[in-house]
């Protein structure tokens, strides 16, 4: 689970067949993360582990979105996020979705990260408030790949003008395809307020953007 992505679109989904369950999950009518998810909840340390790797790519792009594309503070929530995920498995009783459980976990580690972060910083702030932004090198990067970064440094710029929560709330319905009713309930939403929610956040990013050139 070493590597992860920064950008907009979400992780691989190549590891979501594991025959074995999938033959389970069919004969019992359960989702597969379900069927997991029960077994990870009474000690079956494979299950966990195939739950967890199944997850991560989108463990990691729900921490990312929040954050606001902090790559430290995204690495570390995620992390985190695994761990309460292992500690609180047993407690999952199906009162929501897997997916909304998880999720609710991934929102308090990363407030846990920016408190812990903040808590580091006590002190140590800069005369002008705020630190140098790092860049990559992409001096030998060829032409499109420099496009891309700039296209991918833009967005992220656009999606730090939104709230965490709004930045999530389009991460996971854009690259992760979370309907209008799932988003409701991980977030405790009205289905409307989630409808208007993300049309303002989508009107505000295309705004940004086309004044960035882009569209």
């Amino acid at each position: 689970m070493g590597s992860h992505k920064t950008g907009w679109t979400a992780g691989s989904r190549e590891h979501d067949t594991d025959p074995l369950a999938s033959s389970l999950a069919a004969k019992t009518g359960e989702t597969l993360d379900e069927v997991l998810a029960e077994e990870a909840g009474a000690g079956d340390r494979g299950a966990f582990e195939r739950l967890a790797w199944r997850w991560w790519d989108r463990i990691r792009g729900f921490c990312a979105a929040m954050s606001g594309y902090d790559a430290d503070l995204a690495d570390e929530a995620s992390q985190d996020a695994l761990i309460r995920l292992h500690k609180a498995i047993k407690g999952w009783k199906r009162r929501s979705s897997f997916g909304t459980f998880l999720y609710a976990l991934c929102r308090t580690s990363v407030a846990d990260a920016v408190r812990r972060r903040a808590r580091r910083n006590r002190g140590m702030i800069s005369l002008d408030g705020e630190a140098a932004p790092e860049f990559p090198d992409i001096r030998a990067a060829p032409e499109r790949e420099v496009l891309k970064h700039d296209l991918e440094t833009h967005l992220a710029e656009a999606m730090r003008s939104l709230t965490p929560e709004d930045r999530v709330l389009v991460y996971l319905h854009e690259a992760e395809g979370v309907g209008l009713a799932e988003l409701g309930l991980t977030f405790g939403l009205p289905e409307g307020t989630v409808k208007s929610r993300l049309f303002r956040a989508r009107a505000r990013l295309a705004s940004i953007m086309r004044d960035k050139g882009y569209g």
